[in-house]
């Protein structure tokens, strides 16, 4: 994923924004905080990760989406991990 490799996504989101506003592509609000909530687990920011994460699952299109669920595990876990133990 580009934000793993440090690509800012502030710079994703203009890249993206272009795509979906040519393709007339509806119902992507979501998009933003999707690219929030993944920058956040980028910089192993769990608390923000998971807030990001929450709110999409709960007001946006993206309800019970499987991949959303998925990645709001993930961020939930390592959240737990770091909180145990301290690298």
């Amino acid at each position: 994923m580009l934000l793993q490799l440090g690509v800012k996504a502030k710079e994703i989101h203009e890249l993206t924004l272009e795509a979906t506003a040519t393709l007339g592509a509806p119902n992507v609000e979501w998009f933003h905080g999707w690219i929030a909530a993944h920058s956040a687990m980028a910089a192993r920011d769990y608390p923000t990760a998971i807030a990001a994460f929450r709110h999409l699952e709960e007001r946006t299109a993206l309800r019970r989406e499987v991949n959303l669920l998925i990645s709001l595990g993930q961020a939930q876990y390592y959240h737990v991990g770091t909180k145990n133990y301290s690298i």
